[in-house]
């Protein structure tokens, strides 16, 4: 286990993963080193005595937190559960200014009046049955101790952003017992990468993996605190707003983003599929817009950890996202007819080095 990434050929060397610390306020009655979010509940089960009560049990997603919920009649509306939860929680941060130490709430249809209680989190929680073992020794990646992430704030299902070691990271991790194979894949396609460039000779494994495959890489495996091999997620270096995110934004992407990065990202997929790794699951959402401190931008993919349902490969969903971004692009109008042929081209055979050719020629 390590601090620092121990293996030399993983040290971290780019500038581009460095940030300096914040001031930030972390709670008691919080996961350690957490940053405290508006919550976002939602009820993932709900034991129901029919005509009398129920109970159910909930999971804030924003701040990593189970809680249990009794109501005094019988209720099959998560949505009014979720809000009765969210609210318990709100009024008590406001009043009080520190997340609540309570994990059950008794509440009532019939009247506003609400009563807490504390449980052991072991008694309230999902508990996670599924395990995946990672040994550093045996394997390619470094590993890091969960108490080593520090700052840990809210940025989806799962995922979370942090400060490691002096970095601007992104943990993901295994939430619930779904999580476990997404992450164990996510783990073995980087180690098939790493092993797929140990026989270049590049000097930093993560920023060529970056540059080659525009895959952005694993840092450290997340182990348990105490445990010397249990995994509880992954880290890797932020990487900014992801394409889907951009377009929330705005009804354009922004004028950075050209057909050269798409290009880019073309020789990247085509060097996946020479190494013999398929990601899955291309697309806007998975399609980050990162920029570098020097002023660089690529577009890089993440999420390796599961194959979509129906998958027609990476060159046909490559395509689909091609044309996504031209849609969204103020490209002109010899770009735009390359990249309808270069996505034919993907779509029609999966040759890559031809649709290459295509953008080049224009």
């Amino acid at each position: 286990m390590i601090g620092p990434a121990s293996k030399g050929y993983l040290a971290i060397s780019n500038p581009l993963f460095s940030v300096k610390p914040s001031s930030v306020t972390l709670h008691q009655n919080m996961e350690e080193d957490r940053v405290w979010h508006e919550p976002e509940v939602i009820v993932y089960g709900n034991l129901i005595t029919p005509g009398i009560r129920c109970s159910a049990e909930a999971y804030d997603l924003a701040n990593r937190k189970w809680y249990q919920l009794n109501v005094d009649s019988e209720v099959d509306d998560d949505e009014w559960m979720s809000q009765v939860i969210e609210e318990s929680i709100l009024s008590y941060y406001r009043e009080h200014g520190t997340p609540p130490s309570f994990n059950v709430i008794n509440a009532s249809r019939v009247s506003s009046i609400r009563t807490f209680d504390t449980k052991p989190n072991e008694v309230v929680a999902r508990p996670i049955i599924k395990k995946l073992h990672y040994i550093e020794e045996e394997n390619c990646l470094p590993s890091t101790s969960f108490n080593e992430l520090k700052e840990k704030r809210y940025l989806g299902r799962a995922v979370d952003r942090c400060l490691w070691n002096g970095h601007d990271c992104v943990f993901k991790r295994i939430e619930f017992d779904v999580d476990v194979k997404p992450i164990s894949r996510e783990i073995t396609t980087r180690e098939s990468l790493i092993k797929a460039l140990q026989d270049t000779s590049c000097k930093d494994i993560l920023q060529t993996m970056q540059e080659i495959f525009h895959v952005i890489p694993i840092l450290a495996v997340v182990l348990a605190k105490g445990t010397t091999d249990d995994v509880v997620g992954i880290l890797m270096p932020f990487g900014g707003p992801s394409l889907e995110d951009l377009a929330k934004t705005s009804a354009a992407l922004p004028q950075q983003i050209t057909v050269h990065h798409l290009i880019e990202l073309v020789k990247g997929v085509r060097e996946l599929q020479r190494a013999g790794v398929l990601h899955g699951d291309i697309n806007d959402r998975n399609t980050l817009f990162m920029s570098s401190e020097e002023g660089t931008q690529q577009l890089v993919l993440v999420d390796l950890g599961s194959i979509a349902p129906e998958y027609q490969g990476d060159a046909n969903a490559l395509g689909d996202l091609s044309l996504w971004i031209m849609e969204r692009s103020s490209w002109s109008t010899t770009e735009r007819s390359a990249v309808k042929r270069a996505t034919d081209l993907l779509q029609n055979g999966g040759d890559f080095d031809k649709a290459l050719e295509v953008f080049h020629i224009g």
